[in-house]
């Protein structure tokens, strides 16, 4: 009965307000992208990933582009269903596709050269970042959102955000050559100080060295650092190993070195996991 009372009562935007969402979708779809599609480890792979791991990129996304609009507020929420967030997500999506291409024709990166499943991978790989962005965007540049947003500070909201702000930040390193470097060097020694200094850094930026945003909490210290650092470490992790299998980076690699690997990504992404708690 609620739910029909408050899906009543919400107000329908203006075109000036769905103009204005646009915009801001398209323009934070480009802020995000813009660092990536000038990658050239990001072409050769939307041209070379096997389509399962295409498949799987952009099928995972889009579940998780409407559960970012709900927690973020692509639009107003007030009385909106699921529905209408599973919409915003193919919407958030269609603005990743198109900001992706336009750039990738200003490039001359889609051109006569490429074979038709070789624009298919490349704008495939680009546009789920662009379409995060375009997500995000709605909740940071417009000032209604912040206050529509629905549930954006449970628990699991929070570590929702942090696989975000992990997945942004690793998304431009975890391609390169020199992540698989560095852990190769590495060794396991190395390996454990940089797990612990990653998780000392997420800690001290998100409640201790008094950035914009810093979280303060009733809880004990310990109970917030297993809850909130350990946890994002760990959803860091998680997020690093998807995109290290995604790029193939763990192919026929010992299981060792991809632990490694996973901990040396692990560092861009633990530090924007902590970044998205203060940002998003």
């Amino acid at each position: 009965m609620t739910q029909k009372t408050d899906a009543a009562t919400a107000r329908a935007p203006t075109s000036r307000e769905l103009l204005l969402g646009v915009g801001r979708a398209f323009g934070g779809s480009l802020l995000f992208v813009l660092p990536i599609l000038m990658t050239m480890e990001m072409w050769r792979f939307g041209m070379v990933l096997p389509p399962l791991r295409l498949a799987v990129w952009v099928g995972g996304a889009l579940p998780l582009l409407a559960v970012l609009a709900r927690s973020l507020g692509f639009r107003d929420t007030a009385g909106m269903s699921w529905r209408d967030y599973i919409a915003d997500g193919f919407v958030a999506y269609g603005v990743g596709v198109i900001t992706t291409v336009v750039v990738l024709v200003l490039f001359d990166l889609l051109n006569s050269d490429r074979s038709l499943s070789e624009m298919v991978g490349l704008i495939a790989v680009e546009s789920v970042p662009a379409s995060i962005g375009a997500v995000i965007a709605r909740g940071q540049f417009g000032a209604a959102a912040a206050k529509g947003a629905a549930g954006s500070s449970s628990y699991p909201a929070e570590i929702l955000l942090m696989a975000v702000g992990a997945a942004v930040f690793s998304f431009n390193v975890a391609p390169t050559e020199e992540v698989l470097l560095i852990a190769t060097v590495a060794g396991p020694v190395r390996g454990i100080l940089l797990a612990l200094l990653t998780m000392a850094v997420m800690h001290a930026v998100v409640y201790l060295v008094g950035f914009r945003g810093e979280h303060r909490s009733e809880a004990s210290g310990w109970s917030v650092f297993i809850g909130y650092t350990v946890a994002g470490y760990a959803t860091a992790l998680l997020v690093s190993l998807g995109l290290l299998w995604m790029f193939g980076r763990t192919d026929q690699m010992p299981v060792g070195v991809v632990a490694i690997e996973t901990v040396v990504l692990g560092l861009p992404a633990g530090v924007g996991a902590a970044a998205a708690r203060l940002i998003l």
